[in-house]
């Protein structure tokens, strides 16, 4: 009997498949986060002394924030 090989993703076993598609979501749901928190540490970087008293926070904090890579939480 010759051995089956899978080399299109369609014939896949399906448990092979469920976890190529479960590490792109995680991939994607990542990169998301990754996303929306440079984006939010952009947004605080343009916050004046009032609006971040208005949060509770302190020019200092908010420098320390803005200054992580986007991948740190």
């Amino acid at each position: 009997m010759p051995a089956i090989t899978h080399t299109d993703p369609a014939s896949a076993p399906p448990l092979r498949s469920f976890l190529r598609r479960l590490r792109l979501k995680r991939a994607a749901s990542i990169i998301s986060r990754w996303y929306d928190r440079h984006f939010q540490r952009c947004d605080l970087a343009t916050l004046d002394e009032r609006m971040l008293a208005d949060i509770g926070r302190s020019p200092e904090e908010a420098r320390r924030e803005c200054g992580k890579p986007f991948w740190r939480k």
